[in-house]
C-alpha cells in the first residue's frame, strides 16, 4: 500500500517490486488481483498518469510509448492514451523547442542540427522535427536520408 501512496503503479512495475522483497508469485498475483478489484491499482490510470506528466516535461510520442512499454502497459491501453498521430503533437513539439531554444527558429544548419537532434532525443517523431524546422542542408526529407546534417534516426 505504501507503494501506492506514494504514485500511480503499474500492474509490472508492483509486481516485480513484490518478488524483489521476496513476496511468493501466487501470493503476490493474490494481492495484485485485490488491488485492481478495488480500484487501488490500475494500469489504464497509470498510463494517464504518466502520459500526462511527461508531455508537461516536454516528451514526445515515441519515448512516451516506449516508457509505457517498458512498464508492461498494454498496447491497446497505451494507444489510448499517446496517439502518435495526435495532430497536438506539432504543438507540443514547438512549445518544447521554443522552451529550451527560444522563439526564433534557427537558420544556421549546425543549430537546426543540434535542436533536430535534441527534440528525436526527446522522442518526437524524426518527420516531424523536419516539418517544424524545415528541411537542413543535404537533406533531401526523406526519413532515411542517412548523413544529413544530425537530423536523423
Amino acid at each position: 500500500m505504501r507503494l501506492l501512496a506514494r504514485r500511480e503503479h503499474s500492474r509490472s512495475e508492483l509486481a516485480a517490486k513484490l518478488a524483489a522483497r521476496g513476496v511468493e508469485a501466487e501470493v503476490a498475483e493474490r494481492v495484485l488481483a485485490e488491488l485492481a478489484a478495488g480500484a487501488l491499482q490500475s494500469d489504464e490510470r497509470f498510463a494517464e498518469d504518466y502520459a500526462r506528466a511527461r508531455i508537461e516535461r516536454g516528451y514526445g510520442p515515441e519515448q512516451i510509448l516506449a516508457g509505457l512499454r517498458e512498464r508492461g502497459i498494454d498496447e491497446t491501453i497505451l494507444l489510448h492514451h499517446v496517439d502518435p498521430r495526435d495532430p497536438a503533437w506539432i504543438e507540443r513539439l514547438a512549445e518544447t523547442r521554443r522552451r529550451r531554444f527560444g522563439d526564433v527558429l534557427p537558420v544556421d544548419p549546425g543549430q537546426r542540427a543540434r535542436q533536430c537532434r535534441f527534440l528525436v532525443r526527446r522522442g518526437f517523431p524524426v518527420a516531424l522535427v523536419r516539418r517544424l524546422l524545415g528541411p537542413l542542408a543535404g537533406d533531401g526529407g526523406d526519413d532515411d536520408a542517412g548523413e544529413n546534417a544530425g537530423c536523423h534516426e
